[in-house]
């Protein structure tokens, strides 16, 4: 097809994490193909990038847990009947059932082609159901893949796609490991991190997926055992509206005595200086991944 797409992406917020990261590098691709990308969102930390490709955004808070979010069904319609959407990609159940119901409001002659992608292995029911949905359904990995097909038994085979989540390597260059200088500008940036001591990198959302509460009774044992000045980086547990996850935390780490060897902090931008600058990444999680960003980036 040589036409000129209009392609709109859907997700709850441009802040951090692996469904953000796709989104906006699909977008950059679509641009430089030649195409129209638009990305739905509340917007976030990673807007700014989303405009630099030469892409668009529209402004709708479609990820926002309330009945009030309804409301953006009848903005979504009048969005793909005025820009005479091709595509619609949904990368989140809420912004995908908004999406569906925004889509399925069209007469069948005009409606967007549907795509979603399953990037993680959420609670199996009817709210999850919609991330299958899709004409084609993108699975980030084998292991997604097999998820869908094992709970949604409904879903024909024929619809999914594998198309696995991979890195930049270009933006992960080899350094020296561990990096003292790298090191050393992380000490700066966190007093917490400051010492000769190993540093454990624990990279992730703040949410109890990623194992926040384990890496601190690790980090205690092994300042305990053979590696006292042993510190933690927890980037990107720190975010909007997970304040009370992080004083919860933080209670563990006084109550585990941590407290001073500890960086809660926001998500960066500075990964691959991260990963130089630290010892040990850490990956904790209570259940499977769909796909690990750290391993392959450190």
């Amino acid at each position: 097809m040589n036409r000129r797409l209009t392609v709109v992406q859907l997700l709850p917020a441009l802040q951090s994490g692996g469904v953000e990261r796709s989104t906006l590098e699909i977008a950059a691709a679509l641009v430089a193909a030649g195409h129209r990308a638009i990305v739905v969102s509340a917007g976030g930390r990673l807007l700014p990038s989303r405009l630099e490709s030469g892409g668009e955004h529209i402004t709708l808070d479609i990820g926002r847990k309330s009945p009030a979010t309804l409301r953006h069904v009848l903005a979504l319609r009048r969005l793909f009947q005025r820009e005479r959407v091709d595509i619609v990609h949904a990368r989140s159940r809420l912004p995908a059932w908004i999406g569906s119901m925004a889509r399925g409001t069209l007469p069948a002659a005009r409606r967007p082609r549907w795509v979603t992608t399953v990037h993680g292995l959420n609670s199996p029911g009817r709210y999850s159901a919609v991330m299958a949905s899709g004409e084609r359904v993108v699975c980030v990995s084998n292991t997604v893949r097999q998820y869908v097909l094992q709970h949604y038994p409904g879903t024909d085979p024929t619809r999914l796609r594998t198309i696995a989540r991979g890195i930049d390597p270009a933006q992960f260059p080899h350094r020296p490991h561990p990096d003292p200088t790298a090191r050393a500008q992380l000490a700066q940036l966190h007093p917490a991190l400051a010492g000769t001591g190993p540093l454990l990198l624990l990279p992730g959302r703040g949410t109890r997926l990623k194992g926040h509460a384990d890496a601190l009774q690790l980090l205690a044992t092994l300042r305990a055992a053979a590696f006292p000045d042993a510190r933690l980086w927890l980037p990107g547990a720190r975010q909007a509206g997970r304040e009370a996850y992080i004083e919860e935390l933080q209670a563990q780490a006084r109550a585990l005595g941590v407290d001073a060897v500890v960086a809660f902090t926001a998500p960066t931008s500075h990964m691959a200086q991260a990963y130089a600058g630290c010892d040990l990444v850490v990956q904790l999680w209570p259940k499977p991944e769909a796909f690990v960003h750290g391993a392959a980036e450190g």
